[in-house]
């Protein structure tokens, strides 16, 4: 944890081949929810590898990809997922 962000969890897939990074950045106000891979999928290209290096070079972190949600989306995110818990199984 960083001096900027205040929570970071990580919500690994069922499957564990790939996981859920979930940040709040305290500067903006934002939560920031990306995408991560465990280990890779295929050999990769000299442009993927390039891409991955400039990501972290210039962001500080190899994203698969990311979505970055202000208070009121989270909460909008947060009632979804709520609602989807509830959902009776069907027979």
């Amino acid at each position: 944890m960083n001096e900027n962000t205040g929570v970071n969890r990580i919500y690994p897939c069922s499957c564990g081949c790939e996981g859920l990074a979930v940040e709040y950045e305290k500067e903006q106000d934002e939560i920031y929810i990306s995408m991560w891979y465990y280990g890779l999928r295929s050999p990769l290209s000299f442009r993927e590898r390039l891409r991955y290096c400039w990501q972290i070079l210039r962001y500080g972190k190899p994203y698969a990809d990311m979505v970055v949600f202000d208070k009121e989306t989270t909460q909008a995110f947060v009632a979804g997922l709520e609602e989807l818990l509830n959902v009776p199984n069907a027979p």
